[in-house]
């Protein structure tokens, strides 16, 4: 896991243990993190060495909890130089796309598409500006990632296309 990331699980959980000990009406429930975008594939860049990977101030991702948890995640995103992207709902990603846990506590679960989808969606929804990256993508899942273009209708030839 990236030092990046254990930062701010590690702010998350002291600040929500210090607010659970102080409310009457028990603990709140474990806020999921559904990472997503970008992020995603940045915290798997132990998995992706081959992968050139540009940073982003967006936070791509999905909050599923109490409201307070979701504040104190979001303002810890903004001390860090990250913006939650309101909009992640939004994001597009293959029906049979599979999830990895990355991280589990009483306070916080953490878990995120495995990469082969994420490229997916980047090269259906945003081939522009993700080409380089499907390119590598192409290089390093082949035929799964090739199968998957051909279900969702991804044009392979843009991405072959050295212009």
């Amino acid at each position: 896991m990236s030092e990046f990331l254990k930062n701010i699980i590690s702010k998350f959980e002291d600040r929500v243990g210090k607010l659970n000990s102080g409310r009457h009406a028990g603990p709140y429930s474990a806020l999921k993190v559904t990472v997503l975008g970008q992020q995603a594939l940045l915290l798997r860049q132990e998995y992706l060495k081959n992968f050139s990977l540009i940073a982003t101030n967006d936070f791509d991702g999905l909050l599923n909890g109490e409201i307070p948890l979701e504040d104190i995640f979001k303002a810890i995103l903004r001390e860090e130089g990250l913006t939650y992207d309101e909009d992640s709902e939004y994001i597009w990603l293959p029906a049979e796309t599979e999830y990895e846990l990355i991280y589990k506590s009483e306070y916080i679960e953490i878990v995120s598409p495995y990469p082969i989808y994420l490229i997916v969606s980047k090269a259906l929804k945003a081939s522009e500006k993700n080409k380089a990256l499907v390119i590598q993508a192409m290089q390093e899942f082949t035929d799964d990632l090739l199968q998957l273009f051909e279900k969702y209708n991804v044009d392979v030839e843009y991405f072959l296309d050295k212009e």
